[in-house]
């Protein structure tokens, strides 16, 4: 899987298989259900990125693991190379450039989180969300000339 639209197709096709409709879905990930332009629409075409909480959720009302979000559809034809080796499947969000080292480790974040319960995974998915908030206010603070190189919570 390469795409935003490939990863869009690959939530339609699990939810489709399920038989679950767009506004049960938009409904447990927190969106306002709605017939217009509905978020889980523009998620199936590719137009709408979700949080990693958000995918975690996805995959729960969907019935199946995180990583298989990311797995190509069977009809598709199988990526080129998966740097990650064959055997194991990439976890890497649709449209995001990563190092092989951090792909790596976010693949082994995923198969962490697979087996563990309900709870620990939104504890973790909370302390992700934080560190990233922390990166995001250190990003700025840095290319603004800012506070150092400090970031305070």
């Amino acid at each position: 899987m390469r795409t935003p639209r490939e990863f869009g197709e690959r939530v339609r096709l699990l939810r489709e298989a399920r038989d679950i409709k767009q506004t049960t879905v938009a409904q447990a990930l927190g969106y306002a259900p709605s017939v217009e332009n509905s978020p889980i629409s523009k998620l199936e075409r590719g137009a709408l990125n979700l949080t990693l909480r958000k995918l975690f959720m996805l995959a729960d009302t969907l019935g199946v693991e995180p990583a298989e979000l990311f797995m190509p559809s069977p009809e598709a034809a199988p990526p080129a190379q998966n740097p990650l080796g064959e055997d194991t499947p990439a976890a890497a969000p649709v449209g995001v450039e990563m190092s092989p080292d951090a792909r790596q480790a976010l693949q082994r974040v995923a198969e962490l989180l697979a087996s563990a319960n309900a709870e620990i995974r939104r504890r973790t998915m909370d302390q992700i969300e934080q560190l990233l908030a922390w990166k995001e206010k250190y990003d700025r603070q840095r290319s603004t000339g800012g506070a150092g190189d400090t970031v305070a919570s």
